[in-house]
């Protein structure tokens, strides 16, 4: 069970669907978290990055450096570059992982987003916004 509610003078502002929900739980240990709630990013978001932004910045960077990257590779970079990693104490060393993406909100992807176009427009590449169709029509026309 997930209740998305707001919180009014320190209490949730409708419990009803929550009381409701309880009734099949009657008589068993539950678990309960409470936690701020972020709106995911979309579908639509998704696509984009993957089939948009991913795909140009590896062929972008596969012709800069002279190497082929999977497009896992150049997640993994963007991801670290961009959204900045974590230190993970190990055994016998310490590693940086970068933060995923899935932790994002729906504006903090936008904003992950943008800071890659406009890294890579620095550097000649243009990304097109989600919007311009116009622009990928020509795009796969001259591909």
């Amino acid at each position: 069970m997930k209740l998305i509610t707001g919180i009014v003078n320190g209490k949730p502002e409708d419990l009803t669907q929550f009381y409701e929900n309880c009734k099949f739980f009657e008589g068993k240990k539950v678990d309960i978290e409470i936690r701020l709630h972020k709106k995911k990013r979309s579908d639509l978001q998704n696509s984009y990055y993957w089939g948009v932004v991913l795909p140009k910045v590896r062929n972008h960077l596969s012709k800069k450096l002279n190497q082929e990257l999977s497009i896992d590779d150049v997640h993994y970079i963007v991801k670290k570059y961009f959204i900045g990693s974590r230190k993970v104490n190990l055994t016998d060393r310490v590693e940086e992982i970068p933060i995923s993406t899935t932790t994002l909100s729906t504006l903090e992807f936008v904003e992950f987003t943008d800071r890659i176009k406009t890294h890579f427009a620095e550097d000649g590449l243009i990304i097109p916004d989600p919007d311009q169709k116009d622009f990928l029509d020509n795009e796969e026309k001259n591909s």
